[in-house]
């Protein structure tokens, strides 16, 4: 029963006396939040890439293993995208900045209570929070003795990334927490799995495009040989008809 009183004293700290939240319209944390907001739009085709070299070209040692990047794009759809998503249109809670203590129309209700206090992209739990969680999980692709100077670089970037969203009046405190919570929670039972299957699933894939580009490899040739022909058909053909027309009527002429 605490957790109220402390959403409700965390967002009061950065709401002004009218209800407004001030830093939401900082310039520059405008753009940190906007950081948080790229980073998957460049992070997750990258592990595409990562995934399509591993598939079509053999002996890559020195990129990160397919099950590494299967388990980033994992914890970032599982968790970021869907259980977050499901638990926004499920709960329905209003975002700090429309409730009635912060000068809107909507009610305020405590963290998991059931309501119908927002018609969309409601505030719990946070998919920004999410998002934020998610990027630690790229520790995993750097090399072991790099792991843990990387999560201490990511780490305060994750929790600035989800801090704003409580200074802006967009989230709660608890919206934040649990959208944390359920990204570990996510990532630990991702990883446990994937470990125990990475030889399975790195076998699975490298080298798994290698058939396709063959195929395609012999359908270019295929199409390349029927272009030579017609090619070459459309270069001789008037010729052809030349000498053929000729030897036709030349008995006539004679």
């Amino acid at each position: 029963m605490i957790m109220p009183w402390i959403d409700l004293a965390v967002t009061g700290m950065f709401a002004a006396p009218d209800g407004s939240f001030p830093l939401s319209r900082h310039p520059l944390l405008i753009s940190i939040r906007d950081v948080n907001r790229v980073v998957p739009q460049l992070l997750l085709p990258a592990m595409g890439v990562i995934l399509f070299v591993h598939a079509f070209i053999q002996g890559i040692n020195w990129l990160p293993r397919p099950h590494r990047a299967l388990f980033v794009l994992g914890v970032y759809a599982i968790g970021s995208g869907l259980v977050v998503s499901v638990l926004k249109e499920i709960v329905e809670r209003a975002r700090p900045g429309d409730t009635t203590v912060f000068g809107g129309t909507a009610p305020y209700t405590i963290p998991w209570q059931l309501a119908d206090a927002c018609e969309r992209n409601c505030s719990f739990s946070s998919g920004e929070a999410g998002s934020a969680a998610a990027l630690m999980s790229v520790v995993v692709l750097a090399p072991a003795p790099l792991r843990p100077m990387l999560f201490l670089l990511l780490l305060p970037a994750a929790i600035t990334f989800s801090l704003l969203r409580v200074a802006f009046g967009r989230h709660f405190l608890s919206d934040v927490f649990v959208s944390w919570l359920l990204i570990a929670i996510v990532a630990v039972l991702l990883w446990r799995w994937f470990k125990a299957n990475e030889g399975k699933i790195d076998r699975a894939i490298v080298g798994s495009g290698l058939p396709i580009a063959r195929a395609a490899d012999r359908v270019f040739r295929v199409s390349a040989a029927i272009r030579a022909v017609l090619r070459a058909r459309a270069v001789y053909q008037p010729a052809l008809t030349v000498a053929v027309h000729r030897a036709m009527s030349w008995p006539r002429r004679r």
